[in-house]
């Protein structure tokens, strides 16, 4: 698995771990602070994919 499809798991990963413990542990309201991560993390798992892409098409090429 490339290094790009791990980086945007662990993403998703602290991303949903955040929010829970935001939520249910400290019984915080979600705000606009935790409506903008998820929106973050999956421009940063786009970002990763493309990069993986390019990365791929670079190496076939030579």
């Amino acid at each position: 698995m490339s290094t790009y499809h791990i980086s945007s798991i662990r993403l998703l990963l602290i991303m949903i771990v955040f929010t829970i413990f935001w939520y249910y542990f400290l019984d915080l309201p979600l705000g606009y602070g935790i409506a903008i991560l998820p929106v973050t993390v999956g421009y940063t798992i786009y970002r990763n994919f493309k990069a993986a892409q390019s990365e791929k098409q670079e190496s076939e090429q030579n």
